[in-house]
């Protein structure tokens, strides 16, 4: 199983990107889900755009 490393501990250390100190806003979100699109896709499970 591929890992999307880092994508939780880049979201939850930013400040911006929290609605509380371990929860993520939904920026935060947005931001972990644009970063597990770009994994998948050099991984090649996704085509690349």
């Amino acid at each position: 199983m591929p890992l999307h490393a880092g994508g939780w501990a880049g979201v939850l250390n930013d400040p911006a990107l929290r609605s509380d100190p371990i929860h993520a806003n939904a920026q935060g979100y947005a931001e972990f889900a644009r970063g597990l699109e770009k994994t998948v896709r050099e991984l090649g499970l996704l085509p690349r755009r």
